[in-house]
């Protein structure tokens, strides 16, 4: 027999278990991304970071550095 998923709840069960143990701990959980060069789709990755982080209430910390030097 198939079973119905409710994805939805799951998820925000999910998330309420985080908020409740990330608000036990101290000091308070931050996230930090470095983002090295200019790559658009890392940008909407890191911005998809840092709204995460807003919903768990924690403090989000992006740091940048320019184009790496790499050899190819």
């Amino acid at each position: 027999m198939d079973k119905i998923i409710d994805g939805n709840r799951i998820a925000a069960d999910i998330k309420r278990e985080i908020m409740e143990d990330a608000g036990k701990l101290s000091p308070k959980p931050k996230l930090t991304a470095f983002q090295v060069g200019e790559n658009p789709a890392s940008r909407v990755y890191v911005n998809s970071q840092k709204k995460a982080a807003s919903c768990f209430n924690l403090t989000h910390f992006l740091h940048t550095l320019g184009s790496p030097n790499i050899p190819l």
